[in-house]
């Protein structure tokens, strides 16, 4: 009887010793989960008996179980390092097999695919013009095309203009090569449908008190606005309120007006072109005169609405506190970002970035029933139950964090410490077979 207690002692301890060495082995391994050995005792089974007398007969290993805790996330170099931080896992693809992996090694093949380091592919949402499309899963492919063009159809300035500043007289004529006929300027880049890069510059003149519109600026200050802009030839062609004018002549009269109140305040814009424009805006229509001498774009024509609202006329300064407009010329993919509700997006030269997929999460309601398979992921089985896909980051559901990796749970001094444990265990059993050998060498030995 001592013999079988000890050799289940003996099985015990041994499985017990390579369930840690495992963990100890894979302490570096990427999203790995610790086992631990989980033993039962063993008693024989009787039908009259009380049981108050019942000799135990040895261990029994119950099972290995995996601990499906949360590892240490370490920030990396590579977007596409996934880290779950919380519950749940990635859905990979594997020769039609469904795997589940914290793992979050990815990289993109030579067809595209989002794929780990056993060539399973990543599954989630694909996106089409930069929306995220949900329904089926699939293999997530990253398209490496150009975003197109955007010509600027929106220049939206605020600023800050001097009241102090010296009033030009109407006499004078605006000419952009003499800074005396004009108090300030500055300039944004613009894009035609094309892509095309063009200089667009605003200058300002301040002329005599306003008489007539804005009616809100009655009696109180105005400046004209001119404006001007590169072709591409790299000639500055001159706005006249409707299209360009042969750049070797004089410049026409001004193309706008801008009021202040008496409180320093935008008041609103009085251009030839946009008279009456409730966005407090105006209008360049970038088309060339003649149709030949300049290029904005495919057909040549792009209209570029300029708004000046919450600009100020104080006693400072001038200082331009916001310039935007919204073109960008044609850009390459530069890098991929992962949001944490798994959205990946692209990054382009233009500075610009879309949506070109998304990631989700399965969640178990038994973790500790998935099956190893190897490579750090696991197979569903009936006692993980089916899994619950869901959007990273809502519910119990762990977020994604992007350039980054999970460490394995593994905690090595400790597990140092169960092998000294376990190595004891192992000894004392087999001292148990031991002493039992002396015992039956005794009774042989009785003559």
């Amino acid at each position: 009887m001592a013999f079988n207690v000890g050799l289940s002692g003996l099985r015990g301890a041994q499985i017990d010793l390579n369930t840690i060495g495992n963990n100890v082995a894979n302490a570096s391994t990427t999203g790995f989960k610790q086992s631990r050995a989980e033993f039962g005792d063993v008693y024989a089974a009787s039908v009259l008996g009380t049981g108050k007398n019942a000799v135990g007969s040895g261990v029994l290993v119950e099972r290995v179980a995996q601990m499906h805790n949360q590892g240490n996330i370490n920030s990396t170099d590579n977007s596409l390092d996934l880290a779950i931080n919380g519950n749940g896992y990635f859905i990979t693809k594997n020769n039609g097999s469904t795997e589940y992996t914290r793992n979050g090694i990815f990289l993109i093949d030579k067809d595209g695919y989002v794929v780990n380091n056993t060539g399973a592919r990543l599954q989630g949402y694909e996106a089409e013009d930069g929306e995220v499309l949900t329904g089926a899963l699939g293999d997530i492919r990253i398209e490496q095309a150009n975003v197109a063009p955007r010509a600027t159809d929106r220049i939206d300035m605020e600023n800050n203009l001097d009241s102090g500043e010296d009033i030009i007289p109407a006499a004078t004529a605006f000419n952009p090569d003499d800074a005396t006929t004009y108090n300030h300027s500055t300039a944004v880049k613009t894009f035609d449908s094309l892509g095309n890069e063009h200089t667009l510059r605003v200058y300002y003149k301040k002329v005599a008190d306003s008489t007539s519109t804005p009616a809100a600026a009655v009696g109180e200050t105005d400046w004209e606005v001119y404006t001007s802009i590169t072709n591409t030839q790299g000639e500055t062609l001159f706005w006249d309120g409707a299209a360009y004018s042969d750049p070797t002549v004089n410049p026409p009269a001004a193309n706008a007006t801008i009021g202040y109140s008496n409180t320093g305040t935008f008041a609103g814009i009085n251009p030839p072109a946009a008279a009456g424009d409730p966005t407090q805006s105006f209008s360049l229509d970038l088309s060339s005169v003649d149709g030949t001498s300049t290029e904005f774009g495919q057909n040549g024509d792009n209209t570029v609405a300029v708004a000046f609202t919450g600009s100020t006329q104080y006693g400072d300064n001038f200082e331009v506190s916001s310039l935007t407009q919204d073109g960008y010329t044609t850009g390459k993919m530069s890098g991929l970002n992962v949001d944490q509700d798994g959205t990946i997006y692209a990054r382009y030269t233009n500075g610009q970035q879309k949506a070109v997929g998304q990631v989700p999460i399965a969640n178990f309601r038994n973790p500790g029933g998935l099956k190893p398979v190897g490579s750090t992921a696991w197979a569903e089985t009936t006692d993980s139950g089916i899994p619950t896909v869901n959007t990273a980051g809502t519910g119990v559901t762990g977020a994604v964090d992007g350039g980054s990796l999970e460490d394995s749970n593994v905690d090595l001094s400790e597990e140092l410490v169960k092998m000294i444990v376990a190595q004891r265990n192992y000894q004392a059993n087999a001292k148990t077979i031991q002493t039992q050998d002396a015992l039956t060498q005794t009774i042989i030995n009785i003559r």
